[in-house]
């Protein structure tokens, strides 16, 4: 028994490790965006790398994102190379989920001795392709993040003396720059130090508030007056209590999907040395921060939301471990066998593989998408003067085109009820749409549906009707996710807009 499960054990884990980077490296040079955030994360690296202000008022052209500038800085440097590409974020993405997976390896393989769990370990991380949302490679801060805050951590435990703890305090500063959410590993960290570390709780305290203190800052002097606004003030007003959300995140997610691991730690609570204590307490915590962003992000808007990512992180780290202590512990009671706990071990995390596995083949892109954009791109060009294509303006800008602001920014910006500006500008919607009408050129608008669900789109549609007129719809598009439905002012001569499936609708 014990010899089958550990050959599936280490069966699976290498099948997770290679379709992870099969999945991925077919998602890497994806033509278009593989989720609406990474098209504002890329229209964000190349505001930096034009030189233009990353904070700004919200206009046709630009709505920044309601997040840390972490990750558009970095992929500004990068970028500097080759300019604003899409592989460029998510070849970070990717380098820090590879990162991440060896701190992973690492840290089981020192807290338990043993290389298969964590070899499981990692392979239980790749495996949470899907039930991470994604994230592991996408083109978003959550993986950059989650290696600098499983670093600080990493850190914490296995550094001495307070250069180490000041070394951690710099690395967790920098996750929640990236990806505000970690702040919860940062404050699970200060709890550790506090109970378990005495010795370094003052350098790590002292050191925690000069680097967050000292970067908010920084990033308010070198970011300017809407610094605030997009990091603080949007994010907290689109905090929506939801108890089906929340139902959801810790019934079907943290005690559902991730119960194997999520249990061990659990249970080690009640051993009489607990987990909890002493260094490599650490590992709990951590979890307790993860699941702490997990849940606040159920109430957050998906677009900014980690998922359960956080949590699957902090416990493919912690459950192995705590699941050792748990059997090993059970296997010393008397009466027992020592011999019977190992096949427990990996039959438990041989379990744990098949629910975090679900939904990977989605993932996977669209393989037409490619032409799908070149096919934009041409009829883009076609179009006489500027076009507005919300959502598009990276592609947009390849036809020749104008910028264009991405209509999920603007629907976070009108969701998050109560934010300063929208307090000010109560018709703020009204105002942002007014150029279409008053410009002396009213640009075309190209958009990807003409039944709008969300507050932003309805914004665009509603403007649209007032002035403007659906002259044609590029059919060879209707099986993509690319804008297909053409715009034009009234009054103005279509001509130039027309095709054999012109439709003329008022």
């Amino acid at each position: 028994m014990e010899r089958v499960l550990r050959a599936g054990l280490a069966g699976l884990s290498a099948a997770a490790v290679l379709a992870f980077i099969a999945v991925a490296l077919s998602r890497l040079g994806h033509p278009l965006a593989l989720e609406p955030a990474e098209g504002i994360w890329l229209a964000e690296t190349a505001r930096l790398l034009r030189g233009q202000p990353l904070m700004a008022e919200p206009s046709l052209s630009y709505i920044p994102l309601p997040a840390m500038p972490g990750f558009p800085l970095v992929a500004a440097l990068l970028g500097a190379w080759v300019g604003p590409q899409l592989w460029v974020l998510r070849f970070i993405a990717m380098l820090s989920t590879l990162g991440t997976a060896w701190l992973v390896s690492r840290a089981v393989k020192a807290e338990t001795g043993s290389t298969l769990f964590a070899a499981t370990s990692v392979g239980l991380l790749f495996a949470a392709f899907a039930a991470s949302g994604g994230r592991l490679d996408t083109g978003r801060p959550e993986a950059l993040a989650w290696f600098l805050a499983m670093a600080g951590l990493a850190t914490l435990r296995f550094s001495l003396g307070a250069s180490g703890a000041i070394g951690a305090a710099l690395l967790l500063a920098l996750a929640f720059f990236t990806a505000a959410h970690t702040g919860w590993f940062a404050i699970a960290a200060l709890i550790h130090v506090t109970l378990s570390d005495r010795p370094r709780a003052l350098p790590f305290w002292v050191a925690s508030l000069a680097f967050f203190g000292g970067g908010v800052l920084l990033l308010a002097r070198l970011m300017g007056p809407w610094f605030a606004f997009y990091a603080w003030d949007v994010p907290f007003h689109s905090i929506h209590p939801d108890r089906v959300k929340l139902a959801t995140i810790i019934g079907t997610g943290l005690a559902g999907t991730l119960t194997p691991l999520a249990l061990p730690v659990i249970m080690a609570a009640a051993l009489p040395s607990s987990l909890w204590r002493g260094r490599n307490g650490i590992w709990v915590w951590g979890v307790v921060g993860g699941a702490a962003a997990a849940i606040v992000g159920a109430v957050e808007p998906p677009a900014i939301s980690p998922g359960l990512g956080p949590a699957i992180v902090a416990l493919v780290i912690a459950g192995p471990i705590a699941l050792v202590r748990v059997v090993s512990h059970l296997a010393a009671w008397p009466g027992s066998e020592r011999a019977g706990r190992s096949w427990v071990l990996h039959a438990i995390l041989l379990l744990q593989f098949f629910p975090l596995a679900y939904g990977l083949r989605s993932q996977i892109p669209d393989p037409r998408a490619a032409q799908a954009r070149a096919t934009l791109i041409d009829r883009l060009r076609a179009v006489p003067g500027p076009v507005l294509v919300p959502g598009y303006g990276d592609v947009a800008r390849q036809a020749g085109k104008g910028e264009a602001y991405h209509p999920l920014a603007l629907e976070l910006l009108l969701s998050a009820r109560g934010n300063a500006l929208l307090s000010r500008r109560p018709a703020l919607a009204d105002s942002l749409f007014a150029p279409l009408a008053e410009a002396p050129a009213p640009p075309a608008v190209v958009v990807e549906s003409v039944r709008p669900q969300q507050a932003g789109e309805r914004a665009l549609a509603q403007a649209l009707d007032r002035s403007y007129d659906r002259v044609t719809e590029w059919r060879e598009l209707a099986a993509s996710p690319a804008p297909r439905f053409v715009y034009a002012a009234r009054m103005e001569t279509f001509s130039p807009l027309a095709s054999t499936d012109t439709i003329r609708t008022r």
